[in-house]
């Protein structure tokens, strides 16, 4: 991934390391992600597979990586998700099975201001 602005929209599969991947196993995500993730930046950045890690924070890109705390879901409504460009991350788990393997999460609806062309 590059390494500028410009990233407006991350999705993998997983999530990075240390970002609502906790389980029941310990914390199961990728370095390489993260990595990926720092350099880039990106307004959001959504992944699933670790059903636990359920949920969404606002990541502030400095020296320590600091996250603000569990953000609500307003489903089904839109939420408004005033993000930095550069220095914030949107961190979206939206894993739609829950701890015990059921479809009961409910959807994320971020609505993000997207720079115009």
């Amino acid at each position: 991934m590059p390494g500028f602005a410009g990233v407006d929209v991350v999705m993998t599969h997983g999530p990075p390391k240390g970002i609502r991947d906790e389980c029941k196993d310990g914390h199961q995500s990728c370095e390489n992600i993260l990595r990926a993730i720092k350099r880039a930046r990106p307004l959001m950045h959504c992944f699933g597979h670790i059903h636990e890690g359920y949920g969404t924070n606002k990541i502030v890109w400095d020296n320590e990586m600091k996250g603000e705390s569990d953000l609500v879901n307003d489903y089904p409504r839109a939420m408004d998700m005033p993000v930095e460009p550069g220095k914030e991350t949107l961190m979206v788990n939206a894993a739609i099975m829950d701890e015990e393997h059921q479809p009961n999460n409910a959807s994320w609806i971020p609505n993000l201001k997207l720079p115009s062309s």
